[in-house]
C-alpha cells in the first residue's frame, strides 16, 4: 500500500500522523494507535522484528528489509451537515424545527426563501425555528441550511422541505333575529310602497312574500330572493288597497318570518289641507256685504267684498280690524297671512244735519197725495229713528222728543251652516242698540248636535255644512255617544264639493285624548276611517 508519511521506529515515543499502522512480521504487534481520533496524536508500537538474514563470516551485518503496512485514515477534514428535527414532510399543525451539527463547534446558517445559506448570508441559527401555516390553506417552507467551522470544509447545503396544512375553522353561525318588524303603508294612488325589515344574523337573505286576495295565501315576489331588507313596490292603484306582504329572514341557522304589514291606497282626489284663514264680515241694518260671515281664504290669496246699501240709504262706515277707513262699495285683502274683520254700518240719505231745518220726507213713505193742498203735519210728530251711526248708540231726530225705549233681541237673520245669522238689541221705534252675529258654524253645531239626537237606532243622518269644514270635540263627543248612526256630511272647500262618509261603529277614542278641539274634516277623515269623496 501507499504510505502517506514515513514512520521510523527506533525509540519509544516518536511522533506518527493519524493512520492504521499494521506490521507484516511474524510475531505480534501492539501499541497506542486509536484510529477513531481525527487529530494528529502520538503512537507507541512494540513487537519484535526478526531479522530473515544471517551475519556474514566476516561478522558484518547483513541489511534487511523490513516492511511496514499503514493504512492512511480517511481524509475528513468537512464539517457535518445539519440535521433538522422533526424530519422534513406535510404536517397538519405548525411546527418547532431544530439545526444540529454532529461537529463540535460548528455555526449553523439558513434561510427560509429558497436562497443558498453561508457564513455571510442567510440567519445564524440560534435556537429553534418556527414553519407555521395559514387557516385553510396549504404553505410550504424550503429551509436550506450550512455548517461552518473555521479550519474545515463547510458542509454541503441541505434542504428541508415543510408543508402545513392547517384546516379551516368554521364559523359561528348566529340564527336571524328580527329587531324591527315592517309597519304598515298608506300611500296615494299612483306612488310606490316600500317595507322594510331590520334582523341581526350571519350571512342572512331576505324572501319577500305578497297575499293580494287576504286569505293568508302569500305567494314569493318574484326578484326579491336574498334580496336586501327592504323591498318597493310597483306604483299601486285603487285595486292594489288592503294587499299584505311579510318577509322571511333566513341563513344556515333556520329561518324567521315578519308580522304581516298591510298597504292602504286611498284615492288621490282628495285634496291636501292647506292653510287657510277666516275673514269676518258683518254688515249693519239697510245694508248688506258680500260675502258675508265667516269667509275662509287660502294663505296669499285675496279676497274682495261688496258693500251694497239698500235703496235710500248710504254707506256711513267701515271699518277693517276695528279701524275705520274710507267708505268704498268693496274692498279687498290682498295676499293673506292672517285672520281680519270688516265691519260695514248704514244711514238714510239726505238726512239733514241742522235742526233748524225741516226734516224731508221720509223716502220710505208715499208723497202728498194732493199736490194742491199744503201737507198738513201733525202738530204731534211722532218719534222718528235715525238709522244706527255707531255699535251701542240710539239717536233719535233732534227734531222729536225722546220717548222712554224698551229693547229687546231681535232676529234679523237666521243662522245657518250656510250663512251667519244676526240678532239686534232694538226698540219698537226702530231704534238699534246693540247687534250680534250669530255664527254659521254655531248654527252647523246645533243643527248636527239635534239631528244626532234624534236619528233612529242603527239610523242614517244626512247634514249639509255649506263652507265650514271642521268639526269640534263637542260633535265628536255625540258621535261616540250615536256610534250606532251612519252620518254623511257634504261640505264646501276651495269651491269644490264633497261628501264624508262615516260608517257606523267607529271608535272616537284616539280624537277626544287629543289636545286640540277642532279638526279639518280631510284629517278627521283619515283619523277615524271615513271615506271622502269629491262630488
Amino acid at each position: 500500500m501507499n504510505l502517506p508519511a514515513q514512520v521510523d521506529i527506533v525509540t519509544e515515543g516518536d511522533t506518527v500522523n493519524k493512520a492504521d499502522v499494521s506490521w507484516n512480521t511474524s510475531s505480534p504487534v501492539r501499541g497506542s494507535y486509536d484510529p477513531t481520533v481525527l487529530t494528529e496524536q502520538t503512537v507507541t508500537l512494540q513487537g519484535t522484528v526478526t531479522c530473515p538474514v544471517n551475519i556474514d563470516a566476516n561478522g558484518v551485518e547483513l541489511t534487511a528489509d523490513i516492511t511496514i503496512t499503514i493504512s492512511a485514515a480517511e481524509d475528513n477534514h468537512t464539517v457535518e451537515a445539519p440535521v433538522a428535527d422533526p424530519e422534513a414532510g406535510t404536517y397538519t399543525e405548525n411546527q418547532t424545527v431544530t439545526l444540529k451539527s454532529a461537529t463540535e463547534g460548528a455555526s449553523i446558517y439558513y434561510t427560509t426563501n429558497g436562497d443558498q445559506p453561508s457564513s455571510t448570508a442567510g440567519t445564524r441559527y440560534t435556537g429553534p425555528i418556527t414553519v407555521a401555516g395559514i387557516e385553510g390553506q396549504s404553505v410550504v417552507t424550503n429551509m436550506k441550511a450550512i455548517a461552518v467551522k473555521d479550519g474545515m470544509q463547510d458542509s454541503p447545503v441541505m434542504t428541508y422541505t415543510y408543508t402545513i396544512n392547517l384546516p379551516a375553522e368554521t364559523p359561528e353561525i348566529k340564527a336571524p333575529v328580527i329587531t324591527s318588524q315592517p309597519e304598515d303603508v298608506t300611500v296615494k294612488a299612483g306612488e310606490t310602497a316600500t317595507f322594510t325589515v331590520e334582523a341581526t344574523g350571519t350571512d342572512l337573505t331576505y324572501q319577500w312574500k305578497i297575499d293580494t286576495e287576504g286569505n293568508n295565501d302569500f305567494v314569493n315576489i318574484s326578484g326579491t330572493t336574498g334580496k336586501g331588507a327592504s323591498y318597493t313596490t310597483d306604483i299601486r292603484n285603487m285595486k292594489n288597497n288592503g294587499t299584505r306582504y311579510k318577509c322571511i329572514v333566513s341563513n344556515a341557522a333556520g329561518s324567521v318570518e315578519s308580522r304581516i304589514a298591510t298597504l292602504t291606497v286611498i284615492d288621490d282626489t282628495i285634496p291636501p289641507v292647506e292653510t287657510t284663514y277666516t275673514i269676518t264680515a258683518t254688515a249693519g241694518a239697510n245694508g248688506s256685504i258680500s260675502p258675508s260671515g265667516s269667509v275662509e281664504v287660502k294663505e296669499g290669496a285675496d279676497q274682495t267684498f261688496t258693500i251694497t246699501a239698500d235703496e235710500g240709504y248710504e254707506i256711513e262706515a267701515l271699518y277693517v280690524d276695528d279701524s275705520e277707513v274710507s267708505a268704498a262699495s268693496s274692498y279687498t285683502f290682498s295676499n293673506v297671512t292672517e285672520a281680519h274683520s270688516i265691519e260695514v254700518t248704514f244711514k238714510q240719505k239726505g238726512t239733514n244735519p241742522d235742526p233748524e231745518e225741516p226734516e224731508k220726507p221720509d223716502p220710505g213713505q208715499p208723497e202728498n197725495p194732493d199736490p194742491g193742498k199744503p201737507e198738513n203735519p201733525d202738530p204731534n210728530p211722532a218719534e222718528k229713528p235715525k238709522p244706527e251711526v255707531k255699535k251701542d248708540t240710539a239717536q233719535a231726530s233732534s227734531q222729536a222728543p225722546q220717548h222712554e225705549h224698551s229693547f229687546s233681541w231681535v232676529t234679523v237673520q237666521t243662522a245657518s251652516a250656510a250663512q251667519d245669522g244676526l240678532e239686534e238689541l232694538r226698540c219698537s221705534c226702530g231704534i238699534v242698540k246693540d247687534r250680534s252675529v250669530v255664527p254659521a258654524s254655531q248654527a252647523y253645531v246645533n243643527e248636527l248636535y239635534q239631528d244626532l239626537s234624534k236619528a233612529l237606532a242603527e239610523g242614517e243622518v244626512s247634514f249639509d255644512s255649506g263652507r265650514i269644514y271642521t268639526i269640534s270635540d263637542y260633535l265628536i263627543r255625540k258621535l261616540q255617544e250615536r256610534a250606532d248612526v251612519t252620518t254623511t256630511i257634504t261640505f264646501e272647500y276651495n269651491q269644490d264639493k264633497y261628501r264624508m262618509i262615516i260608517p257606523a261603529g267607529v271608535d272616537y277614542s284616539e280624537l277626544l285624548e287629543d289636545e286640540d278641539y277642532f279638526y279639518g274634516y280631510f284629517y278627521f277623515a283619515k283619523k277615524v276611517g271615513a271615506r271622502v269623496e269629491s262630488l
